[in-house]
Order: structure tokens, then C-alpha cells, then sequence
């Protein structure tokens, strides 16, 4: 059985392509969705025309792919959701107060 823990924790490993900020703490991990061994990743992007989406999207596969006994890996990009900055964990404005970002 696949657990959603390390479906999690896998996703910590993927960071927004401009800051070192995990998907999940930039609020871009919208839902994980688990059947038998097929694993459903649902994120959003900041911006409509982020050129990193394939990027994101091949690295969620790569990470979640190694997960014991995950099989399949789906990833959708909820387009229609829309990213707000308060969906940034508080811990990570440090981060990208870094990088020049202000959230």
C-alpha cells in the first residue's frame, strides 16, 4: 500500500524552479489522490504562463515515481485554481525575502 506520508515527503524534494522552497510549502501542492498504486499529484503555478510547468511537472513524477510502490504517477495542473500568496508557509518568506521576493 502506498502511503501518503512518503507521497508527501517526496514532494518536499521538488522546489519552485526560482527559489529553494518546496512545492508544498509555496502552497502549489493542492491534493495528493492515491489508488492502489497509482498516485495523483494536483498542483497550480503562480503565474498562467509559468514556461517551468513541464519541468515541475516531470520532477513530481521523478519523486513520487521512487515512492515504494507507487506505480503510476499522474500530474495535473489545476488551471483553473488560483495560487495566492497567503498559500506560502509563513516559514518560507524568509527564503525568499533571500531571493529578492516579497510574499
Amino acid at each position: 500500500m502506498v502511503s501518503r506520508d512518503a507521497v508527501i515527503a517526496s514532494l518536499e524534494t521538488v522546489n519552485d524552479p526560482h527559489v529553494p522552497v518546496s512545492l508544498r510549502r509555496m502552497g502549489m501542492l493542492q491534493d495528493v489522490a492515491i489508488e492502489d498504486d497509482a498516485v495523483t499529484v494536483r498542483i497550480t503555478v503562480p503565474c498562467l504562463g509559468c514556461p517551468a510547468v513541464e519541468t515541475l511537472r516531470t520532477q513530481v513524477q521523478q519523486a513520487v515515481g521512487e515512492v515504494a510502490g507507487v506505480h503510476d504517477v499522474r500530474v495535473e495542473t489545476l488551471w483553473g485554481s488560483h495560487w495566492q500568496r497567503t498559500d506560502v508557509d509563513p516559514a518560507a518568506h524568509p527564503i525568499l525575502r533571500q531571493y529578492g521576493l516579497q510574499i
